[in-house]
């Protein structure tokens, strides 16, 4: 479980560093675009995170079960 930890401490920092930029775009597409564009920006920044937290719940779900089930 400690080898499990230190394997996703880097994809934690990247994970938390590529948040940034997507903040300057929403800034920017505010200023130029308007709210209207910019909202939708957004809801579509949400829907892919909540995209890529689902599959990875179902991958790690489903490796973790069959540890479980080696055991």
């Amino acid at each position: 479980m400690f080898n499990d930890i230190l394997s996703a401490i880097p994809f934690g920092f990247i994970l938390a560093f590529t948040i940034g930029p997507v903040f300057f775009v929403l800034l920017e597409t505010s200023a130029t675009k308007g709210f209207k564009s910019a909202l939708i920006f957004d809801l579509g920044v949400m829907l892919a995170d909540a995209f890529f937290i689902i599959v990875a719940f179902f991958c790690c779900s489903n490796y973790l079960l069959n540890i479980l089930k080696a055991t």
